[in-house]
Order: C-alpha cells, then sequence, then structure tokens
C-alpha cells in the first residue's frame, strides 16, 4: 500500500518514486495488452497511467460494456500481475482527441439526401440523434401566413422548413417553447419539415397561431 508524508510517498514504509507511463488500452488492441505493459515495465516504469473514455464504454444511454476490447479490469489485473500500479482516471473524459467531421445538411449533399423510407419517429429511443420528417399542407383557401411549430414535446435540436433552417430548439431548458415559420416560407400544397432531435424525439408537430414564450421575467431597470 502507498502512503505519504512531507518527504513523498512511501510503499511498506520505505521511500518510493513513481515512475509512470501512459498506455491507454482501448487504443492496444487486446491479444497486445499484456506485451505492451511488459515493455513498459522493461523501460523502467512501475505505474501505468490511462484514463476511462465513457464514450467508448456507454455504447447506449445508460448501457456500459466492460467486455472484450472494453474490459478494463482485465487490462488493470493484467498491470497488477507484471508488478505495475495504476493511475487510472475515470469521469467524463470524451476522446477530445478523435476527429470530428460535420454533416452537411445544404446543397445536393444536404437534407434532400436523406432516406425516409422505414422511417418511425415515435419508435427512435431517447437520448439518440435522429431525423424526422413531417409533412403540411396548406388547407384550401388559406394561403401561406406566420405560423409557430410547438415543440413542447420534444427535446433539443434544429427545424427545417422546406429546407430552410428555422433555428435552435431547447425545450426542456426552455423557456421557449415554439418556433416562429415566417409565412414566406411556406408554399401552396404540401410542406416538409425536417426535425434533428438530439435527445427526447417527440410524436407530433402541431402548429399554433401565436407563440409560446414559456415563462417570463420583467426586469425594470432604474
Amino acid at each position: 500500500m502507498l502512503t505519504y508524508d512531507q518527504d513523498g510517498f512511501r510503499r511498506a514504509g520505505r521511500p518510493h518514486r513513481i515512475v509512470s507511463g501512459a498506455l491507454h488500452y482501448f487504443r492496444v488492441h487486446p491479444e497486445l495488452w499484456e506485451d505492451r505493459l511488459t515493455r513498459l515495465r522493461a523501460l523502467g516504469a512501475n505505474t501505468v497511467d490511462t484514463y476511462v473514455p465513457w464514450n467508448f464504454h456507454e455504447t447506449a444511454p445508460g448501457k456500459a460494456d466492460f467486455t472484450g476490447w472494453r474490459d478494463l479490469g482485465r487490462f488493470l489485473r493484467l498491470a497488477q500481475d507484471l508488478g505495475l500500479d495504476a493511475v487510472v482516471r475515470p469521469g467524463h473524459q470524451q476522446l477530445f482527441e478523435w476527429e470530428i467531421r460535420p454533416l452537411p445538411l445544404t446543397g445536393p449533399t444536404g437534407l434532400d439526401r436523406l432516406d425516409w423510407s422505414g422511417n418511425r419517429a415515435a419508435a427512435r429511443p431517447a437520448g439518440r440523434p435522429g431525423f424526422h420528417r413531417f409533412t403540411h399542407a396548406l388547407a384550401d383557401g388559406h394561403g401561406p401566413a406566420d405560423a409557430f411549430l410547438d415543440l413542447s414535446g420534444w427535446g433539443t435540436g434544429l427545424v427545417w422548413l422546406n429546407g430552410f433552417l428555422l433555428g435552435h430548439y431547447d425545450t426542456p431548458r426552455g423557456p421557449q417553447r415554439t418556433l416562429y415559420a415566417p409565412g414566406p416560407l411556406w408554399c401552396d400544397g404540401e410542406n416538409e419539415i425536417v426535425v434533428l432531435e438530439l435527445e427526447r424525439p417527440g410524436t407530433e408537430l402541431p402548429l399554433r397561431d401565436r407563440p409560446d414564450l414559456g415563462r417570463t421575467t420583467v426586469v425594470t431597470l432604474r
């Protein structure tokens, strides 16, 4: 067991210096873990350092996987068998160094290329990003007019009307629950509404004739 005092770390009462090297188990094939840990030990290290990337282990919302390549316990037991201590950093590490590419949502590679066959918005699990498509046909005798999309049953995301980005919504954190859809964006006949929901998909997208701004606060400046 390691202890410490004003002079530093001690193991079994004797001065102990931590010589650590980083070896991230999620970047090395499991069959090579023992070999790489042995090489680390041969370099003179007595400690292996790794962090625990939760976006590697949480394969679905609320479901953690610690098997196979994700078997952190096996990696640490191998280190222990080789006489290595371990500095393990669990937490909300998200592999920030992973390359992230933008998803083009305009032009010929954007929304018009999405395949809506078999789309079932209500069947998508909460916590999974997904696109949802709605259509709205203007009633006979009612030309394009300003309207407000009611997103009170949704989470957070983006909305497009006929390919035009209306904006971002964040219903749970609010307070606004509607998005303004200007009259000039509507067309006679069928209109397409696309929602990119990031958290909690709703099942409907009704239109309102007035905004719902949620709770408002009046501030008096003196």
